[in-house]
């Protein structure tokens, strides 16, 4: 991970009760120009205001003090939903106005380890509504069994976001656009993918989030079964459908934590076949410390409507609800460079930042 080379910087007064977190922005493909006092829209929302290298001040709150309007992790409903045994899908909740993007709390920045153990899985419908693949292992791995513990990295990164407030202040030039923190998910994917040994390995994956953050092509590598069977190239082209946040209060244990939950459909293009998959993902982040998150990850398989196929007269069958459901504990710890000694993060345009 390249390391923040003398930053200048430019420092705000943190607010009283919070400490300030210094996010460094460095180029790694060498430095951008200075940006003009007024920028577009495009520019401004792309990342690209002010000089390459310079230092941004947000506002994070020290472990344990989570935010006073937070409700309690008992009220949240995507807590019920991460609990119950039947699972409905997720409704519809992109639209153009809202946010295409989800946006974390600024606690969750930085480069992370992950610890992901299988806890359970079930089959509220029968093992008999759900492809054999996932009886015996998940979505993950085929082979994957309750138990399994694997590591892998994950990215979260500095973005200013495209929301209705940012484009007020941009296009009227009135104080500076907020920044949010999002989910690197084309890094993310291909960690995934080569930490669960999947059979078909990553070649790129292809997302632009300042355009459309909603879709992820990944390309896959031609590659061989364990029988030695030819594999040939093949692209999955991944949609987001539908989301859900919540941040929440540990009301009994104290701290903070986020839920939050995402419906995707995946199509699979591969030589004479095309596999539709719909899944939905939904995490509760717990806040330990500064750099400690545990929790829990729910992954939920729903079949798809086609009426000309027997999977999808099993849909009709449960109704559209999830026919598998996998559960996992995880335990996540940020990651802290070596040679400047503070967590930092690489992200798409080729900058490297740190706080």
């Amino acid at each position: 991970m390249a390391a923040a080379t003398a930053p200048v910087a430019r420092r705000r007064a943190a607010p009283r009760g919070r400490w300030l977190l210094r996010l460094l922005v460095v180029g790694i493909a060498g430095l951008r120009p200075a940006a003009p006092a007024r920028m577009s829209r495009r520019g401004l929302l792309g990342g690209a205001a002010g000089a390459a290298g310079a230092a941004v001040g947000l506002g994070l709150s020290p472990p344990g003090a989570a935010a006073a309007s937070t409700q309690c992790r008992e009220k949240a409903s995507l807590a019920q939903r991460l609990d119950a045994t039947v699972l409905s899908p997720l409704g519809p909740s992109l639209n153009p106005l809202a946010p295409q993007e989800l946006y974390y709390p600024e606690w969750v920045f930085g480069q992370w380890s992950i610890t992901a153990t299988l806890a359970r899985k079930q089959f509220p419908f029968g093992e008999d509504k759900v492809p054999k693949s996932l009886v015996e292992g998940s979505p993950r791995n085929r082979k994957e069994a309750v138990g399994d513990s694997t590591t892998y990295e994950i990215r979260y990164f500095s973005t200013l976001a495209d929301t209705p407030r940012n484009n007020a202040v941009t296009q009227l030039g009135l104080g500076m656009p907020k920044s949010e923190i999002i989910l690197d998910r084309a890094f993310s994917a291909a960690s995934l993918n080569k930490a669960y040994d999947q059979l078909a390995k990553v070649s790129n994956v292809e997302w632009d989030y300042s355009k459309d953050p909603t879709r992820l092509t990944v390309n896959f590598a031609p590659s061989t079964t364990a029988d030695m069977q030819p594999i040939g190239p093949r692209r999955v082209e991944a949609y987001i459908t539908a989301r859900a946040a919540e941040p929440y209060t540990d009301c009994a244990g104290g701290g903070e934590g986020f839920l939050f939950t995402e419906k995707s459909r995946s199509v699979t293009l591969q030589p004479r076949s095309v596999v539709v998959t719909d899944l939905e993902n939904i995490v509760d982040y717990r806040r330990v410390s500064d750099g400690v998150i545990e929790g829990r990850s729910r992954t939920a398989y729903f079949l798809s409507p086609n009426p000309n196929s027997r999977e999808g007269v099993l849909w009709q069958e449960v109704g559209g609800k999830a026919v598998a459901i996998f559960d996992y504990d995880i335990r996540m710890e940020r990651m802290i460079d070596a040679k400047v000694g503070r967590p930092c993060v690489d992200t798409p345009k080729g900058y490297t930042q740190c706080y």
